[in-house]
């Protein structure tokens, strides 16, 4: 890596790289990709249920009754909801848990992100993010020195500047 340099008074942090590398990220990655799979390999077994289901139809039309017909094809019809059903269950089990490491990680290394900015006597740590597919990216300010924010001091100057001023 290269070297700090000195007498730099920011910084930043690549989270991603940090999730990624980090024991406490790679066991979350596990996590995740353990509860996906055990959800992929439910929803292959309805999978295979329905097309076996479906198959039977095919086999048995024409040989049973429009009656018993009838059933195997709601029969099918259960099948599929179950199935749709199943899907959103994993979807919505797979987000909680990515927002569930994602909220105990933040709370993990933010004190340390906030330690090491105070020990390197920094003003500001940034947090950056690698972009999608057109290449931007995202900054946000992981730790800061307090003294940095200017947001009250813009509030007086445009309460200064517009003060009775309606927004249109």
């Amino acid at each position: 890596p290269v070297p700090f340099p000195a007498g730099a008074r920011m910084a930043f942090v690549n989270m991603q790289l940090v999730v990624s590398e980090s024991k406490l990220g790679k066991s979350g990655q596990d996590r995740m990709k353990k509860l996906h799979d055990d959800n992929q390999a439910k929803l292959a077994q309805l999978a295979k249920a329905i097309q076996d289901q479906q198959q039977k139809i095919n086999t048995q039309t024409g040989v049973v009754t429009d009656a018993v017909l009838q059933g195997l094809k709601r029969e099918l019809d259960r099948m599929q909801l179950d199935a749709q059903a199943e899907q959103q269950k994993a979807q919505a089990a797979e987000q909680n848990l990515n927002e569930d490491l994602l909220g105990d990680f933040s709370s993990k290394a933010m004190p340390i992100i906030d330690a090491l900015r105070t020990e390197r006597d920094l003003w500001v740590i940034f947090g950056v993010q690698e972009g999608g597919e057109n290449g931007g990216g995202q900054i946000i300010v992981a730790s800061a020195n307090a003294g940095l924010d200017l947001s009250v001091e813009i509030v007086k100057r445009l309460d200064a500047k517009f003060s009775g001023t309606e927004v249109k």
